[in-house]
């Protein structure tokens, strides 16, 4: 049975972009994920730890967005799918959409953001 775990908000204040001002004065980036993998019904009683927890899956992405430096946020999206595939065996797809709402660009933009879905054949795996 296909489970999809979706984590929506994450907010860091972080350094990464393409403009030099990016990096140095950083920016707030928002984090959605979803995570997919099967699960059977048979694994899903009261007693049973879930394949894929929340907590764990925050703090592989924080220490990802706090510890790296990507200029392009396409690269820092498939970085953390990749932790992410590599941390779960069960997880066979994740979906990684990372938004900036503080554009250094003249005119009115609300947000922009990236979007990639790596899945574990992507990466050789």
């Amino acid at each position: 049975m296909l489970t999809t775990m979706t984590i929506k908000g994450i907010h860091f204040h972080a350094f990464h972009g393409a403009l030099e001002v990016e990096r140095e004065l950083g920016q707030v980036l928002e984090i959605d994920l979803s995570l997919s993998y099967d699960v059977e019904p048979k694994d899903l009683d009261s007693e049973k730890v879930p394949p894929v927890a929340d907590a764990s899956v925050y703090e592989i992405v924080q220490k990802v967005v706090m510890t790296t430096k990507f200029k392009a946020m396409e690269g820092l999206a498939l970085e953390i799918a990749r932790r992410l595939i590599k941390a779960y065996g069960v997880v066979e797809l994740v979906t990684v959409v990372i938004r900036r709402r503080q554009l250094f660009i003249p005119g009115d933009v609300q947000s922009a953001e990236v979007e990639i879905t790596v899945d574990r054949e992507d990466l050789g795996e």
